[in-house]
């Protein structure tokens, strides 16, 4: 899965910082996120018959100067049944 925001400034001020958190806005051990390209890993093994629905957020930030602004989505993976269906929805 990647997420993946836009910024139409130029320069520095374009580039964008990834980050995942849990609901609470807490740290997550479920899935990261690589900080550059938006590409979301799981880093456990899902298994629907103990939990069938992870949620997370993730904040996209830029580097502007001199206040940085950002923007949070609220993501949701819900395992199915079937090994080769699987549906993300954000």
């Amino acid at each position: 899965m990647q997420v993946q925001a836009d910024d139409d400034d130029e320069g520095l001020n374009s580039l964008l910082v990834y980050s995942i958190h849990d609901i609470n806005g807490q740290p997550t051990s479920d899935v990261t996120i690589s900080s550059t390209s938006g590409h979301v890993v799981a880093d456990v093994t899902f298994d629907r018959e103990s939990r069938d629905l992870y949620e997370f957020l993730v904040t996209a930030t830029d580097r502007g100067h001199p206040v940085p602004r950002s923007d949070v989505v609220r993501c949701q993976i819900e395992i199915c049944t079937s090994r080769f269906v699987r549906q993300i929805r954000t």
